[in-house]
């Protein structure tokens, strides 16, 4: 594995928020657009006295209470999921013929060929007949058009590549958009099955989940971290909760629910609730989701999931292990959406960075290719410039 080579990547240039930024692909000190429900305490007292099947049969009907609550409020507008190759897209689709033919749903799902979130998304609409499209996501999303539309909905907070070419999602500025953001962090997907640790340990652990390689763990100050990290009010602090409220509020979700668009999210109170009266073992790698979601929805588990690595959902560890092994030497790497190491490439990347680089920063950008740095490091830079210089109408 290549380091983060310090003569490249050194405080001379950047400074701590910067090499956050580098890092991560988000400002750490910004501010959370999703404000997440806070916890009810009383409530996930009286949850934890229940078994796994109780909790199974309480998160369903929460589940699609949320959906169909939604779906009769905004019943005047269409609906659109966004499909990936994970488990909430999924489960919402589901949900949602409960209530509608498949031929009144829009789906999309946009990404690289050969992806796991590409083929799976275009293969679940295909089996379920939805009314879809599938969009091949090429350098075309390195216009600067591109990245001032989709930077004016982000609040330019994030890496600015993390988009589908945004013209084509304009067609949807009408519809409901339903969004599993984050829900699948709170049942399991960073949930630690250790949760009690040391502060300085909690950082350490934040940093080692939030840094895209682990060559850049040692760019970054501590310090810096411990100051800018927000809490939840009412629970212990643990790195499950420090994820929740930074990362997750921080990134993920300020580039995926875009402000001009109508986004409809799974966060009810009784959700997040429920989860935290679950024991960690069962949420850990997901497990209480995948076998609530399957238990309830016929045929959930027919075609492969983006989180068993392309594998059936209810498959063995092993057959889980082989196909990650098969993706490998077939070079389909567990990316999501884009194919990052193409992109960097590309002629139109090189015409984007002579537009918004000088000639140093562009010397700058080659040394990291040449010293194998991440490609999303190197997106993550550029981000940087467009946003520190204002390269871009912002």
């Amino acid at each position: 594995m290549h380091t983060a080579n310090r003569d490249i990547v050194n405080k001379n240039l950047f400074d701590e928020r910067e090499m956050f930024f580098l890092a991560t692909g988000y400002f750490l000190d910004t501010n959370a657009r999703l404000q997440l429900p806070i916890p009810n305490i009383s409530q996930i007292e009286k949850y934890k006295l229940l078994n796994t099947k109780e909790h199974e049969d309480l998160f369903t009907k929460f589940w699609s209470n949320k959906i169909n609550t939604e779906f009769t409020k905004n019943c005047n507008r269409k609906n659109l999921v966004l499909l990936s190759g994970g488990i909430d897209s999924r489960a919402i689709l589901y949900e949602l013929l409960k209530n509608t033919d498949a031929d009144q749903i829009n789906t999309l799902t946009f990404g690289s060929p050969g992806t796991l979130d590409y083929e799976i998304g275009n293969k679940i609409a295909k089996k379920l007949g939805t009314k879809h499209e599938s969009i091949e996501i090429d350098d075309s999303i390195l216009s600067l058009e591109n990245i001032n539309q989709f930077g004016r909905n982000i609040d330019f907070s994030t890496n600015l590549f993390l988009t589908m070419p945004f013209n084509m999602l304009m067609d949807y500025k009408e519809f409901n958009i339903w969004s599993g953001t984050v829900i699948d962090v709170y049942y399991g997907r960073h949930t630690h099955v250790q949760p009690e640790c040391n502060s300085s340990k909690m950082v350490d652990q934040f940093i080692n989940e939030n840094v895209i390689n682990k060559q850049y763990e040692s760019i970054l100050n501590k310090e810096y971290i411990i100051k800018n990290l927000n809490k939840c009010p009412v629970l212990k602090t643990t790195p499950h909760v420090l994820d929740l409220y930074n990362r997750q509020t921080k990134f993920v979700s300020n580039h995926l629910l875009l402000k001009e668009f109508k986004f409809i999210n799974m966060l009810s109170q009784d959700l997040i609730d429920l989860s935290f009266a679950i024991n960690p073992k069962e949420l850990k790698n997901q497990s209480f989701y995948i076998n609530a979601f399957s238990n309830y929805y016929h045929n959930f588990n027919d075609i492969g999931c983006k989180t068993t690595f392309g594998a059936k959902l209810n498959s063995s560890k092993m057959t889980q292990l082989l196909f990650r092994i098969s993706n490998r030497l077939l070079g389909n790497k567990y990316e999501n959406y884009l194919k990052w190491s193409e992109l960097i490439k590309s002629e139109k990347f090189e015409i984007l960075i002579n537009e918004v680089c000088t000639l140093k920063e562009i010397n700058l950008i080659n040394k990291f290719k040449e010293s194998s740095q991440d490609p999303l490091f190197i997106l993550n830079y550029i981000s940087l410039l467009i946003i520190k210089n204002s390269k871009i109408k912002i």
